[in-house]
């Protein structure tokens, strides 16, 4: 008898606890033409422009990093456009790398967040002039110029988003 109540009150549908219900899709249309906006504390949003087409983002990249003061054909390497506050490298059209000169010299920790991206890395490989990083927070490789041999400080960032070779 308890058994027939207990069958009768389930339903034969599924609950799944937890999970959140998807925006509609007017809802998610007007998250898709919201204006970007560069976070607080952020001098230049490295995570953004990283492996998008560059037309894209040319635009917010030169606010970012000033204007387009030279630019060098790298060959089959792509072109390496230099800028006010650093360099960004393209290949077929994608942002490949982004080479940014930091204001001031920082720790690890406070540049990674200056170009827009998570503080904590699982493992830097440290040579005498830079810090290397490898396949993090979806870049393929992240570099940061050393202030001095030994030093902890930094005064650049370069991140790659994909090996073109």
């Amino acid at each position: 008898m308890i058994g027939l109540l207990i069958m009768a009150a389930c339903s034969s549908d599924p609950v799944l606890v937890g999970l959140e219900t998807l925006p509609s899709e007017e809802e998610s249309a007007a998250l898709m033409s919201k204006p970007y906006e560069k976070a607080e504390g952020v001098f230049v949003d490295v995570s953004r422009f990283g492996g998008r087409h560059w037309n894209q983002v040319r635009g917010e990249v030169e606010k970012q990093m000033g204007t387009v003061r030279a630019k060098v054909d790298h060959g089959r390497d792509g072109v390496e456009l230099r800028l006010a506050r650093g360099s960004v490298r393209i290949l077929d059209d994608r942002v490949q790398i982004l080479h940014v000169d930091l204001p001031y010299v920082m720790r690890r920790s406070q540049a990674m967040e200056a170009v827009g991206l998570p503080p904590q890395v699982r493992e830097w490989y440290g040579n005498e002039r830079d810090w290397v990083a490898r396949h993090a927070f979806g870049f393929d490789r992240i570099r940061m110029g050393r202030d001095d041999l030994d030093s902890e400080l930094v005064v650049w960032v370069e991140a790659r988003k994909f090996n073109g070779r």
